[in-house]
């Protein structure tokens, strides 16, 4: 629909070539309209790469770090709204289209959870959500493991993990097999109740594709400490709602953390809180329906101008100015 409507483009994540393949498989979406819109946003070293993919010698989830894939959504975009700071920028340097910055909303529940995180017993660590190798599970195992001898913990992981036999195997090979359980998809319940009970819930993503994350806007709502990458749209978070790590120092950086809440589990609760704070202020759904209010109302505007910038793509035309 999106190759043949022009339409508000609501780009929430900008690696999508996975989205385009698993269309193209499914006859949804055309390959010849694939490849020619490849071809016009990377040219023929863009072409080259899907054709590797389309031959199965290359992964989608590779071609996207190259190739995010994201100027596939714009052919007819009358604007686009986006969840992240680097996305926007993105957007903005490969075309003109109007584009809009919102912050990602999310219900919050009605009532503060009241947790007490026990300084008693192992420290609860968390993961969860659609689990690929950018989700660092792997190098949190490995930290983990090196820690097991200074540090009581135990991690519930729950989810759809990329690889669960080879994350089963690694845990095995760690010798922390009796501290990490595998829990697969779980009800939303169960989920909210292991976050309001975790001491530590790790977000990181590296890469990152420029993602907002709809996984840390459920932590704050469980009123939960967490640690993320600082890249993309999570370097944008201010430093008092989460733990920042480097990813050029990821091993390091995640076991001081989680040292510091192994002598001291009340560490995060300012964080798990000032996270709260502004989930319910910045990430409120009426917020963010009168904002994408305010671009259906530019939607005329909007469509003049996308209209007049693909008309004036030619040499000698000039550059608009983007409103």
């Amino acid at each position: 629909m999106i190759q043949r409507l022009p339409t508000i483009v609501v780009l929430h994540d900008m690696a999508i070539q996975e989205l385009c393949f698993d269309g193209m498989e499914r006859g949804l979406l055309d390959q010849d309209v694939y490849l020619e819109n490849m071809r016009r946003a990377h040219g023929q070293a863009g072409v080259e790469a899907a054709k590797l993919v389309l031959g199965h010698e290359m992964g989608a989830r590779a071609l996207a770090r190259t190739y995010p894939g994201f100027e596939l959504a714009l052919t007819h975009a009358v604007s686009v709204v986006t969840h992240s700071r680097v996305a926007q920028q993105s957007v903005d340097t490969v075309s003109d289209v109007p584009t809009y910055l919102l912050d990602l909303p999310f219900r919050p529940s009605l009532r503060r959870p009241e947790v007490y995180r026990s300084g008693l017993g192992p420290l609860r660590l968390v993961q969860f959500g659609y689990t690929g190798p950018n989700r660092r599970l792997e190098s949190v195992l490995r930290a983990l493991a090196s820690l097991k001898h200074e540090v009581d913990f135990c991690f519930d992981v729950m989810g759809k993990l990329w690889d669960t036999g080879y994350l089963r195997n690694l845990v095995n090979q760690l010798g922390i097999e009796s501290r990490v359980t595998f829990h697969g998809f779980v009800d939303e319940g169960f989920l909210d109740q292991k976050l309001q009970q975790a001491h530590l819930v790790f977000n990181l993503r590296s890469p990152t594709m420029g993602e907002a994350s709809g996984s840390q806007l459920r932590i704050w709502n469980a009123c939960a400490a967490s640690v993320v990458t600082n890249l993309g749209w999570y370097a944008d978070l201010p430093d008092e709602t989460v733990f920042k790590i480097n990813p050029d120092r990821e091993a390091e950086e995640l076991k001081s953390i989680v040292r510091s809440l192994y002598a001291d589990p009340s560490r995060g609760k300012r964080k798990a809180l000032a996270g709260r704070g502004r989930l319910e202020q910045i990430h409120n759904p009426a917020r963010y329906a009168a904002a994408i209010k305010k671009v259906a109302e530019k939607f005329s505007q909007d469509a003049a101008h996308s209209l007049l910038g693909s008309r004036c793509s030619f040499p000698g035309c000039g550059t608009l100015n983007r409103r």
